[in-house]
């Protein structure tokens, strides 16, 4: 008995190590949840850090490319499950996620397998969706909320959540050869003119890093407004969560030339004030009951995408 307790012990710790490791701000937000709910969330995150890793880090696009299309098919049931995927769908299964969900992730990260150059904005909040708005629609069910209203505001703190991500860690992602930063903001610029740019091409990413946070804020307050859909056990996590993230864009837009040559963190000091900060807004303004409209212009680009048309709430069925 005590082994099999031990054991289960250890399983449990390993999804944790995975938040802790790769998911900071995430990690630190989960101590606001209870233990079944923060399990779930490691979980989910562990699945997504799976399928993630499989992207960036095989040893040749065409091998990332192979594993992404078979989990795809595991998922859709065309082959038998392995450990992870298996994992998944027994999460999927005790959560009420729809799997759908999880495979448009899947095609998100495996649209960054070979290289990255978006067109236009349309472009952007489409992989924005994928890789991230589906993780907030996931996360409804981990959280226990069901719903359908709830899934458009989810999707956006997802959304404002990746495109923080994408003004961080565009030196990065240049160095994958992927330029998330649309043409449509800075024409013909390619990765190595990211990497050594010149004043000219260093004042049009500072430009455009500067509208992508102002349009992440957009996302940001329509998240923000779907509060009112979660279990008051959860609210604390996903407001503390969700606020730590938006910090790194502040932090990026003070220094923007800083954060192409150094990776922008919130420190331990600052995350602790911003959390109290949050908990504290909870505690004075409740605003559970009160149903927030969802502006639909936020989701012009996700015509049929699971979840995303707030008018059509049944192309989700929690």
């Amino acid at each position: 008995m005590q082994n099999k307790i031990a054991k289960k012990d250890q399983n449990h710790n390993s999804y944790f190590l995975s938040l802790r490791s790769y998911g900071k701000s995430f990690y630190f937000a989960s101590k606001l949840l209870d233990s079944k709910t923060a399990l779930r969330a490691a979980k989910l995150y562990e699945f997504c850090r799976y399928i993630d890793d499989i992207a960036d880090r095989e040893s040749s696009p065409e091998q990332s490319n192979k594993k992404l299309k078979e989990i795809i098919q595991k998922l859709e049931g065309r082959l038998p499950l392995c450990a992870r995927t298996g994992s998944f769908m027994n999460l999927a299964n005790e959560c009420n996620i729809d799997v759908n969900v999880a495979i448009e992730l899947v095609r998100g990260c495996k649209s960054d397998v070979y290289s990255v150059a978006f067109k236009d904005e349309s472009e952007l909040i489409k992989y924005c969706y994928r890789v991230a708005g589906t993780v907030g629609i996931m996360m409804c069910g981990v959280m226990g909320v069901n719903n359908t209203a709830a899934l458009p505001h989810a999707i956006d703190l997802g959304i404002g959540m990746q495109l923080t991500n994408i003004i961080r860690d565009i030196v990065e992602d240049a160095q994958s050869n992927r330029r998330y930063l649309p043409e449509s903001m800075v024409g013909d610029m390619e990765c190595v003119d990211i990497l050594k740019p010149t004043s000219a091409a260093l004042e049009t990413i500072e430009d455009t890093v500067l509208y992508l946070n102002n349009l992440a804020d957009k996302y940001y307050e329509s998240g923000i407004s779907g509060y009112c859909f979660l279990p008051r056990g959860t609210k604390n996590a996903i407001r503390v969560a969700a606020r730590l993230y938006r910090q790194i864009g502040v932090r990026v837009c003070k220094n923007i030339q800083g954060s192409l040559n150094d990776r922008i963190i919130v420190p331990s000091w600052e995350k602790w004030l911003l959390a109290f900060s949050e908990i504290s807004k909870n505690l004075i303004k409740d605003n559970s009951g009160v149903t927030p409209s969802h502006d639909s212009e936020l989701h012009t680009a996700l015509a049929g995408y699971p979840g995303a048309d707030s008018f059509r709430q049944d192309t989700y069925e929690a």
